[in-house]
């Protein structure tokens, strides 16, 4: 409890406001989710109940929540409308231009998903004993792979980039036959 005070005292000295965006998690954290919940449970408890002594209350809240605590407490906000928003994974390590990076292959992607829709459609209207030979899976799986955050955020490898740009395509040319 008292190291995650002191984190909360250091990363408070950044933000305007009271309010603390503490993000918990990254890959392969849930797969015990009941477990990670149930020990931030824990964790929370004990810092709510010595709110007094050190200044915090942590609870589960949504982005938007935290949004609206934040303009109360220090009003409107600045908008913004540029590519900058730079996201920092450890000391001196700054990552930046994901939504601007490998506009190709978001491109592909939402191309890819239009196919997929229309391929499911497609395999709904023909008659249960009919077999098509092809079919949407390849395209569903490589779809669902797409949406992994370094692939939707283009801060992938060109390596694994052009792997995940295979996929779809290989999806792609399977949905196709079935339209």
């Amino acid at each position: 409890v008292n190291d995650i005070v002191k984190y909360l005292e250091e990363q408070a000295s950044h933000y305007r406001s009271g309010n603390i965006m503490l993000t918990m998690g990254g890959d392969f954290c849930y797969q015990n989710a009941h477990k990670y919940f149930k020990n931030l449970d824990i964790l929370m408890e004990y810092v709510n109940a010595n709110t007094t002594q050190n200044g915090f209350k942590m609870i589960y809240s949504t982005p938007s929540q935290y949004m609206s605590a934040v303009q109360k407490s220090i009003g409107a906000l600045q908008n913004k409308t540029d590519d900058l928003f730079p996201y920092a994974d450890s000391a001196h390590s700054y990552w930046t231009g994901y939504f601007t990076s490998r506009p190709t292959l978001k491109g592909y992607v939402r191309d890819c998903n239009s196919v997929l829709q229309v391929c499911k459609h497609v395999e709904a209207q023909v008659n249960p004993g009919v077999k098509l030979g092809a079919t949407s899976e390849l395209l569903r799986l490589a779809m669902g792979v797409s949406q992994h955050h370094d692939a939707v955020s283009g801060t992938s490898k060109q390596h694994v980039a052009d792997d995940y740009a295979r996929r779809l395509a290989e999806g792609q040319t399977a949905c196709e036959r079935v339209i």
